[in-house]
């Protein structure tokens, strides 16, 4: 997988500490936030979204903050709308892009500028890159956030 992703991407990974077999992606977002979420803490989570990444959330017990995907901007999640107070008390959000179930696309400045947040808050960035080769209209394919 590690070998693919270069190819794939230009993005070299360490096979034994950066990458993780999964059955699927879904998979990674129910087990991942039942090990890192602190019931006092919150997920920040897009609207609309796949089922399993809120429902992983329930089962740690801790409170979701749901952020609106808006045609008005092409789908793409807004961190600024959040308020302050809830991003404080942030532990990570889950990016879907290409998005399921919008198939919106994200761009490199837009993956460069969440990192920059997601650094600014100490937050864990989850990214379900699950639809990473599936394009439609011979659109360009999409950055990796790696």
């Amino acid at each position: 997988m590690a070998k693919w992703y270069t190819y794939r991407f230009d993005v070299e990974t360490v096979p034994q500490t950066e990458v993780l077999p999964l059955i699927s992606s879904q998979e990674g977002t129910v087990y991942l936030p039942l090990t890192i979420l602190d019931p006092r803490k919150i997920a920040l989570l897009l609207d609309p979204r796949y089922p399993s990444s809120a429902e992983s959330i329930h089962l740690a017990g801790g409170p979701i903050h749901t952020m609106p995907l808006l045609a008005e901007n092409q789908l793409l999640q807004i961190l600024a709308d959040s308020p302050t107070s809830v991003l404080a008390k942030a532990r990570f959000m889950v990016l879907n892009y290409p998005h399921n179930p919008a198939t919106d696309m994200a761009s490199l400045s837009f993956f460069e500028e969440k990192v920059k947040f997601y650094q600014q808050y100490n937050l864990v960035l989850i990214h379900d890159f699950f639809y990473a080769d599936i394009v439609f209209n011979e659109i360009k394919l999409p950055p990796s956030i790696l």
